[in-house]
């Protein structure tokens, strides 16, 4: 026999559909800027695994480009060769955030090499094992942009921090509806290219919150390609003294069921004004990074425009010489035309990663 308290207790607990939808939109408004957690360095190690290529199919390759220095497929070939050396290999991200303009991103590759990139209102600037290159964070130019690599790191944060809420394309994204599904909701977010994300949710009445618990892309036209399609988000958790929502992991599979990559939550620390200002300081050759250590970078590139010169380093033999600057843009319609461009570049880059992808494995 049903009992009546408890039936009505769930009923208490159960929302409305509006009142998810308002949440959904509160939450899609704050993962627009994902970077703002102020004083947060958050850790992510990431794990990518790739379809290994038949031997034979890799040795008729390297026969085919063999005496052609300059056969496109050069470049498949490097690429296929990484992705074995790294495949299944954790590489680990830490992001030192205060504002979307103002944070700093190191990511180590499972082969040792980094990456890292800082932007902040005053300079913006990017480091290798090898080079350092320094930037007026407002006169980058596409293809040499600090700040167009925000999506890369963003985009960590937009999955395991908001469930994926503008996350995983730098297409334009909003959410249209949300309806019951057994005990969980189900929200889609559409964008005007015809993408669409559909996130399954549960709702937490103790919070008074959701969260997600997986989400896909829908894309009708292409369902014969093994692409990454569904991610699954496990065991969210309360962390620090802000209290931040996090899940533990991310795992992404494709349609064929494949896992190509797993993110995972290792650390959510605090960061003081002190630290972050010497870890977005201008690295020098006889200085210390706080997050690299001792510098390896041999030449050091810096285009702001009270600078312009570049820095060469040959073992005891210094070279010293100008550059051009690269200038800060003048005008509304540049400035607009160099915002297309950043986002051109995202998409294209996008794209042009999942066609790689397609590519690869169609031809196994």
């Amino acid at each position: 026999m049903t009992n009546p308290s408890l039936v009505a207790a769930q009923s208490a607990a159960e929302p409305s559909e509006a009142t998810v939808m308002e949440w959904v939109k509160a939450e899609w408004a704050r993962s627009a800027d994902p970077l703002s957690l102020p004083g947060m360095q958050i850790d992510i190690d990431t794990i990518e695994n790739y379809p290994p290529v038949e031997p034979a199919k890799l040795e008729a390759m390297r026969r085919e480009v063999e005496g052609h220095p300059d056969h496109p497929k050069r470049w498949d070939i490097q690429q296929i060769e990484h992705e074995a050396a790294t495949s299944g290999k954790i590489g680990k991200n830490s992001l030192w955030l205060w504002s979307k303009n103002n944070w700093r991103a190191n990511s180590t590759s499972p082969l040792g090499s980094f990456f890292d990139v800082v932007v902040t209102p005053d300079v913006a600037w990017q480091l290798n094992p090898t080079q350092l290159q320094v930037y007026d964070p407002g006169a980058t130019r596409p293809g040499q942009d600090p700040a167009a690599f925000r999506f890369t790191w963003a985009n960590l944060i937009c999955v395991l921090h908001f469930g994926g809420f503008n996350g995983d394309t730098p297409v334009s994204l909003a959410p249209v509806s949300v309806h019951k599904v057994g005990d969980r909701w189900s929200m889609e977010a559409k964008g005007s290219n015809g993408l669409i994300i559909k996130y399954l949710l549960k709702w937490d009445a103790t919070n008074n919150r959701a969260f997600v618990e997986e989400y896909f892309d829908s894309i009708p036209s292409d369902t014969t390609h093994d692409e990454d399609r569904r991610v699954v988000l496990s065991d969210w958790k309360k962390i620090g003294p802000k209290g931040l929502w996090f899940a533990s992991r991310a795992t992404f599979t494709t349609t064929q069921g494949f896992t190509s990559k797993i993110m995972n939550l290792a650390q959510i620390s605090e960061c003081s004004n002190e630290q972050f200002a010497a870890l977005t300081a201008v690295p020098t050759p006889a200085g210390t990074d706080p997050a690299r250590g001792t510098p390896t970078f041999k030449s050091v590139y810096d285009y702001r425009p009270n600078v312009a010169r570049a820095t060469e380093l040959h073992g005891d033999t210094q070279r010293d010489f100008a550059i051009a600057p690269i200038q800060r843009p003048t005008s509304a319609t540049t400035w607009r035309l160099y915002g297309w461009a950043v986002l051109a570049i995202a998409v294209v880059c996008l794209v042009s990663i999942r066609y790689a992808r397609r590519s690869r494995r169609s031809a196994q």
